[in-house]
C-alpha cells in the first residue's frame, strides 16, 4: 500500500479503508496533540465490524526497560512452552488473537516508551496479517525502526494530520459558533493557535469568554485588544512547557523578552544543546528576515511568558546574552515587535502614537537606515499600516514622501542600502496610490502611450531589478496605473506575465522568499485591481479566494478579498452572496480598520440590502457613509460612491442616481481613471441617461478589453434605438459576468426592447447564472448551456428574480401579507410584482399559476 498525505475531510475514510484491506499491515496515524487525531481515530473504528476486537497498547517508563513489558497483559495468556523463544511468542499471542475471533486492531501510543521486542513482535503480527495496526505518533521520527520499514516497503499506509489551513479554521469555528467569522477573526485565532484544532477551539473559547470575539447582528468579529492571557488556551500553552528541562525554559524566557536574537550569540552564551532541543521540538522558529537569527514560533507563547515575568526579571533576562551580542538595536526589534502586536491586536491609533513617540524622543535614529535597514523599514510599514487603519493615510504619505526625499538626497548620515532604498520607493508607490498624491501635488493621469515615464509621480523607474520580488512588485503596481487609465492591453500582459513569474517561484519552492508577505499584499491587491478593470473576472475570483486562504493575509487583505468577491457577486446579481461576504468584514471593519475599505463595503451591503428590499435597512447603511469622493484610494472611493448612486435608485429615483453617478463620472475624468469613468457612464446610461451616451461612446474610444468592446456595442445601439442591437449586447455582457446591468428591474435600457426581445432575453438571463465566488465555478456561454439546477422550471425563465421568488412563495401557499413579512417588503410591492407574474405567465389566478408552474415547460408556450 502506498504512502500518502490525505486531506483532514477524508482521513477517517482512508483510515478505514486501511483497515478493512486485508492485504494491509495497518495505518501510521502521524499528527500532533490536538490535531485532531484522536476524532479520526474513533470515526474510523466505528465503520468497521461491531465483532472486530481493539485493544490498546501504550508505552511507560516503567515497562520499557523489560522485554514485551508493553505487551504483558497478552503473554501473560500465551503457552509458558512458547516464552522460551522470540518465535515462540509470535506463533503464541497469533493463537491468541485468532481465538479472539478476526483480526483485532492494535492502536499503538507513546512509542517512545514501548520496547524493541514489543515494537518488533507487532511489527511482524501486522506484516503476517494478523492484527491490523495503527500507531499514532507526533512525528515521522518517533516510529519505531520496525513499523517504519512497513512503511517504507508500502505495507502500511501513512496518514499526517497536519495543522489547520486558514480556511478550514474558518469553517471549524463556524460549525463550532453557531454562525461565521469575519476572516481577519478566523485568521488571527488561527495564526495564535498554529492551526492546532483543540488549541483553536480552546482559543475560540476564551475570546468569547473574555469578550473579545463578539456576535454582531450574526457575525462574529474580533474586539480591539490583546488575545486572552488567563484562559484554557494560556494554561494549554503552560502544560506544554512544564516539560522542558531548566535550561530549555531559561532559553525560552529570554527569547521572550528580548524577540529575535542572533543564534551566534546565544551559542556563545552556552545555548546551543537548548536551542537545538527547541528547535526540535519547535518552539523556536528562524527568523523570516534573516535567518541567523531566532525567535518564539507563537507569539501567544511570548505573551504568556512575560505575563509572569515582573520588571525587574525581565531586564535581568534581556542581559543575560548582551555581552555575547552588543549590538545596539535588539531594543529596535522589540519595538517593532510590539508595534505589529498593537496593531494586530486592533490597536492602530496606539501603534502609530507609540511609534511617533519613539521618533520624537531620538529612539529611532536615521542611523538605524545604514546599521539595521531591514528593522527600519519593518518599522516604517508598520507605522504607514497604522495610520492608515487610524483614517490617517495623508499623514503616512507625507512622512513617506519627507523620508525619500532625505534618503535620495544623501541628507542621512551614512549610506543607505539600494535595496532598502528600493524598498522605500515601493511603499511610498503602493501608498501614493491607496491614499493619493501628496499635499500640493496632482495625480496626473497615466500616459496613454509609451515610454518610462512616471506613473502617478510613482519614482519607479524601469530597469534592472536586483530583486525579482522588487521587480515583480513594481510592475504589478505600473499595470495597476494603466489598468484604470487608457493602457489595458498592456496591463493585461503585464498581469499575465507576473502571474506566470509568480507560479514559477512558488513551484520552485521560494515564493515566500522573493514575495514575503508585506510585498505579496501590495502584489495581490494590485493584481486583483487590474484583473478586475479588465473584466477577468475568474481571474479575480480566484485570486482574491487565495487572499482569504493565505496564512499572513492581515485585515487589509481579508477585507480587500470579502470586497471583492461580494462586488462580483453583487455585478452578478447575486446581492445574497455579496452579502454573505460583505457583512461579516465590514461588521469587523467597524470595529477597526482602514476607513476608505469601511466605506466601500458599507455601499455595497446598502445596495445589496436595497436590491433584496431592505430598504431600512440599506437607508442607515447610506447615511452612515461619508462622502465616496474623499481622496484616497481610487476604487475603494469610486466602489463607495457608485454602489451608493445604486442605492439611491432604489431608495429614491433613478434621476437622483443619475445624478450622482455623472458627478463621479466628472470626478474620475478629472483624475485620470478613464475606465472607472467608463463604467461609471454605462450605469448611468442603464438608469435612462441617455444624454451620455456620445461622451460614454468617446470615452470608450480610449480604453481596450472584451467588456469595453460590448459596451461600445451597446452604445451604437442605443444611438441607433436598435432593439436586436441592445438586446445582443446585453446577453453578451450577462455572458461575461455582468449580470446586474442587463437584468430588468430599474434598467431603463428595455425601453428599446420589444416584448419578444424582453422574453429572449430573460431566458438567457435564467440559463446563465452561477455563483462565482464559489471555487471551480463555471459560467453558462451565450450559446444557451445551462449550469444551473436541472430541475429549474422554464417558465420563471421570463420572470425576473424578485418575480421568481413571489411566484415560488404563492406555490408554496402564502397569502400576499405572509409573502411580504418573509421579504420584508411591503404588500402592496408584492402584489405588483404578482401582477407582474400573472401578465407575462398569462394565467389568471394563483390556482393557475400553480398548475402550470408545476407542469413541464416547453419553448415558446408563454404568449
Amino acid at each position: 500500500m502506498v504512502s500518502a498525505r490525505v486531506n483532514r475531510a477524508g482521513v477517517a475514510e482512508e483510515l478505514s479503508a486501511a483497515l478493512r484491506d486485508r492485504a494491509s499491515a495497518g495505518a501510521l496515524l502521524l499528527g500532533l496533540p490536538g490535531s485532531g487525531r484522536r476524532t479520526a481515530l474513533e470515526e474510523a473504528l466505528a465503520t468497521l465490524p461491531p465483532t472486530t476486537r481493539r485493544l490498546s497498547v501504550s508505552g511507560t517508563e516503567f515497562a520499557s526497560g523489560i522485554p514485551y513489558g508493553a505487551l504483558m497483559f497478552l503473554v501473560s495468556g500465551v503457552d509458558p512452552a512458547l516464552l522460551a523463544s522470540a518465535q515462540g511468542v509470535l506463533r503464541g499471542m497469533g493463537e491468541v488473537f485468532a481465538a479472539s475471533g478476526g483480526r483485532p486492531v492494535v492502536v499503538l501510543e507513546n512509542t517512545a516508551l514501548i520496547d524493541a521486542a514489543s515494537c518488533n513482535a507487532l511489527a511482524q503480527l501486522a506484516a503476517q496479517g494478523s492484527i491490523s495496526l495503527v500507531p499514532v505518533c507526533e512525528r515521522i521520527e518517533d516510529v519505531p525502526a520496525d513499523i517504519a520499514g512497513l512503511v517504507r516497503s508500502g505495507g502500511m499506509a501513512r496518514l499526517e494530520l497536519g495543522p489547520l489551513t486558514p480556511a478550514e479554521a474558518g469553517e471549524v469555528l463556524a460549525a463550532d459558533l453557531g454562525a461565521s467569522l469575519s476572516h481577519a477573526a478566523s485568521a488571527r485565532l488561527w495564526r495564535a493557535s498554529e492551526g492546532n484544532l483543540e488549541g483553536l477551539r480552546l482559543l475560540a473559547r476564551d475570546c468569547v469568554a473574555d469578550g473579545k470575539l463578539r456576535l454582531v447582528e450574526g457575525h462574529w468579529i474580533l474586539a480591539p485588544g490583546a488575545l486572552p492571557l488567563d484562559g484554557h488556551f494560556a494554561a494549554r500553552i503552560r502544560a506544554r512547557l512544564a516539560g522542558l528541562g531548566e535550561r530549555e525554559r531559561l532559553l525560552l524566557d529570554v527569547l521572550a523578552v528580548r524577540g529575535e536574537t542572533s543564534v551566534a550569540a546565544l551559542n556563545a552564551a552556552g545555548f546551543a544543546p537548548a536551542l537545538d532541543t527547541l528547535h526540535g521540538a519547535g518552539h523556536v522558529v528562524r527568523s523570516r528576515h534573516d535567518p541567523g537569527r531566532v525567535e518564539p514560533a507563537n507569539a501567544m507563547v511570548r505573551h504568556v511568558l512575560c505575563a509572569v515575568l515582573d520588571e525587574g526579571q525581565q531586564r535581568l533576562l534581556a542581559e543575560m546574552v548582551r555581552d555575547e551580542e552588543p549590538e545596539p538595536f535588539s531594543a529596535v526589534r522589540l519595538m517593532a515587535d510590539t508595534a505589529r502586536e498593537m496593531l494586530d491586536a486592533g490597536n492602530a491609533p496606539a501603534a502609530a502614537a507609540f511609534l511617533q513617540e519613539r521618533r520624537e524622543t531620538g529612539d529611532l535614529p536615521e542611523l538605524l537606515w545604514h546599521e539595521a535597514p531591514q528593522v527600519r523599514a519593518d518599522l516604517l510599514r508598520t507605522e504607514v499600516q497604522a495610520l492608515r487603519c487610524a483614517g490617517r493615510g495623508r499623514e503616512a504619505l507625507r512622512m513617506v514622501h519627507v523620508l525619500l526625499d532625505r534618503l535620495e538626497s544623501g541628507a542621512c548620515q551614512q549610506g543607505v542600502p539600494p535595496e532598502t532604498l528600493d524598498e522605500v520607493r515601493l511603499l511610498a508607490a503602493d501608498l501614493a496610490f491607496k491614499a493619493g498624491p501628496p499635499e500640493g501635488r496632482t495625480r496626473p493621469a497615466p500616459a496613454a502611450g509609451g515610454g518610462e515615464e512616471e506613473a502617478a509621480g510613482l519614482r519607479l523607474s524601469a530597469r534592472r531589478w536586483p530583486d525579482d520580488g522588487l521587480r515583480i512588485a513594481e510592475q504589478a503596481c505600473r499595470a495597476r496605473e494603466w489598468a484604470l487609465g487608457e493602457r489595458q492591453q498592456e496591463a493585461a500582459e503585464t498581469a499575465r506575465l507576473l502571474v506566470q513569474d509568480i507560479l514559477s517561484h512558488r513551484a520552485a519552492g521560494v515564493l515566500d522568499e522573493v514575495l514575503p508577505p508585506e510585498r505579496m499584499g501590495i502584489v495581490a491587491d494590485a493584481l486583483m485591481t487590474v484583473f478586475l478593470a479588465l473584466g477577468e473576472w475568474d481571474t479575480t475570483a480566484q485570486l482574491a479566494r487565495a487572499l482569504q486562504d493565505e496564512a499572513d493575509a492581515g485585515p487589509d487583505g481579508a477585507a480587500a478579498a470579502a470586497l471583492v468577491l461580494g462586488s462580483l457577486s453583487a455585478l452578478g446579481a447575486d446581492t445574497g452572496a455579496a452579502l454573505q461576504q460583505a457583512m461579516p468584514a465590514l461588521r469587523q471593519l467597524e470595529a477597526w480598520g482602514p476607513p476608505d475599505q469601511r466605506a466601500a463595503l458599507a455601499a455595497l451591503a446598502a445596495h445589496c440590502l436595497a436590491d433584496q428590499d431592505r430598504l431600512q435597512e440599506a437607508a442607515e447603511l447610506l447615511v452612515g457613509l461619508r462622502d465616496g469622493l474623499a481622496a484616497g484610494h481610487p476604487v475603494l472611493a469610486w466602489a463607495a460612491e457608485f454602489f451608493s448612486a445604486l442605492t439611491v435608485a432604489n431608495l429614491h429615483s433613478a434621476h437622483a442616481a443619475c445624478n450622482r453617478l455623472m458627478a463621479l463620472a466628472d470626478s474620475m475624468a478629472g483624475s485620470g481613471w478613464t475606465l472607472l469613468e467608463a463604467h461609471t457612464l454605462a450605469a448611468a446610461l442603464r438608469l435612462g441617461e441617455f444624454a451620455a451616451a456620445g461622451r460614454l461612446s468617446a470615452v470608450l474610444d480610449r480604453v481596450q478589453g472584451p467588456l469595453a468592446g460590448e459596451l461600445r456595442r451597446l452604445v451604437d445601439a442605443v444611438t441607433g434605438e436598435d432593439g436586436q442591437g441592445v438586446e445582443a449586447a446585453l446577453e453578451r455582457i450577462a455572458s461575461m459576468g455582468y449580470r446586474m446591468f442587463a437584468e430588468e428591474t430599474g434598467n431603463r435600457l428595455y425601453s428599446f426592447l420589444s416584448a419578444g426581445e424582453i422574453r429572449n432575453l430573460t431566458r438567457h438571463l435564467a440559463r446563465t447564472g452561477y455563483d462565482r465566488t464559489a471555487p471551480g465555478s463555471a459560467y453558462g456561454d451565450a450559446s444557451g448551456t445551462d449550469p444551473g439546477p436541472e430541475d429549474l422550471c422554464a417558465h420563471l425563465a421570463v420572470l425576473t428574480r424578485r418575480e421568481r421568488q413571489v411566484a415560488s412563495n404563492v406555490v408554496e401557499g402564502l397569502s400576499n401579507a405572509e409573502i411580504a413579512k418573509r421579504g420584508g417588503v411591503s404588500v402592496r410591492t408584492v402584489e405588483g410584482h404578482l401582477y407582474q407574474v400573472y401578465s407575462k405567465l398569462n394565467v389568471r389566478s394563483r390556482t393557475e399559476l400553480a398548475r402550470l408552474l408545476s407542469q413541464p415547460a416547453n419553448d415558446g408556450v408563454v404568449a
